[in-house]
């Protein structure tokens, strides 16, 4: 097991929960202790790609994102020459997603996060770190928004006496960056950036990126 940098989860507190709901999924469990493979065939060239407009036009919004992924470990900082070869550097984007909040005297207020993503299918090349996963290591089954809304709809009628119920979502902030990458992975993961100096390097994901089509899975 490798001394992983940075906060990560507990791989003894997700072994106790697979015992306990009988989960036998050992390929999973593994990468508890060597990090998440994504089990890729894309080919062993290497990429160089830039960033997508996105990153330009929120400037600011991404160096806060990447600084904070450095500090905690997250993200390896740069170098000015290619770390390993091959290597797929990939572009990073820069989504605006509609979120709401509860303010201090109660009224909600409706605002534009800024989400870092990373172009794993690298513009939908299908040679690309996503291009080359199986589909058994993407394939996931998620509530749908209508499980939710069924299941308040139980709770409100389930008593004679009219029950208030509600919907919320609980966004785990930065939550694929608590799962790393093994090593063997790391050269499918790279990015350009820039350092105080303002030259450009070459940075690798650590930890599960946000745009890797197995990040659902792993997660």
């Amino acid at each position: 097991s490798l001394d992983w940098p940075g906060r990560r989860v507990s791989a003894s507190a997700i072994r106790e929960m697979a015992r306990a709901v009988g989960s036998t999924d050992l390929d999973i469990l593994d990468q508890l202790d060597d990090g998440i493979c994504s089990h890729s065939t894309c080919s062993l060239s290497t990429v160089l790609a830039f960033h997508h407009t996105g990153v330009l036009r929120n400037l600011e919004s991404a160096a806060t994102v990447i600084s904070k992924e450095m500090a905690e470990g997250w993200v390896r900082a740069g170098t000015m020459t290619l770390p390993m070869v091959p290597l797929r550097m990939l572009p990073r984007n820069v989504i605006l997603q509609e979120r709401s909040r509860v303010l201090a005297e109660g009224s909600v207020e409706h605002y534009q996060k800024p989400r870092v993503a990373t172009d794993e299918s690298e513009s939908k090349s299908p040679d690309s770190p996503n291009g080359g996963i199986p589909r058994d290591q993407i394939d996931l089954e998620l509530a749908r928004a209508q499980d939710f809304a069924e299941g308040a709809a139980i709770v409100a009628t389930a008593s004679a006496d009219p029950v208030r119920t509600g919907m919320y979502a609980v966004d785990l902030e930065s939550a694929y960056r608590f799962l790393p990458y093994q090593r063997l992975d790391w050269w499918q993961h790279a990015f350009l950036w820039w350092d105080s100096a303002g030259r450009p390097v070459i940075c690798i994901h650590l930890r599960l990126a946000f745009g890797g089509a197995h990040g659902p899975q792993r997660f």
